[in-house]
């Protein structure tokens, strides 16, 4: 006699969480530095780089907790940030990839972040 698996067991066997993809740019404007997540359209400003982008991580956890607590995931993400922080956006990356080929080093203003739906990063 053989058993119909569990749906509920079968489920957590798959990977219920696929990785989004979230683009960041990390710029400085005035004495403060501001991280920006572009997919989500967040933004944090704080004194130095490391904080800014430490709180802009805090805030995309926040964000998509909340998003799939009250069932809006969907809805909700992605949510783009205007088409002109996109345009910076693109533009710092062409700049710090011609700087890191031309000088071997850039300046590290974008960054491309895996995540999960629950705001865990993969990166090291």
């Amino acid at each position: 006699m053989t058993h119909a698996p569990d749906s509920a067991s079968a489920a957590e066997r798959q990977d219920p969480a696929p990785l989004l993809e979230l683009r960041i740019r990390l710029y400085r404007k005035g004495a403060d530095w501001l991280a920006e997540c572009l997919d989500l359209d967040l933004l944090t400003k704080r004194p130095t780089q490391r904080e800014a982008l430490q709180a802009l991580i805090n805030e995309i956890k926040l964000y998509l907790e909340s998003a799939i607590e009250f069932g809006k995931f969907d809805l909700l993400v992605p949510r783009p940030a205007p088409a002109s922080h996109w345009l910076n956006y693109y533009t710092a990356s062409i700049v710090d990839e011609a700087r890191r080929v031309l000088n071997g080093v850039g300046l590290g203003t974008t960054y491309s972040l895996p995540i999960d739906r629950r705001g865990h990063s993969f990166c090291a």
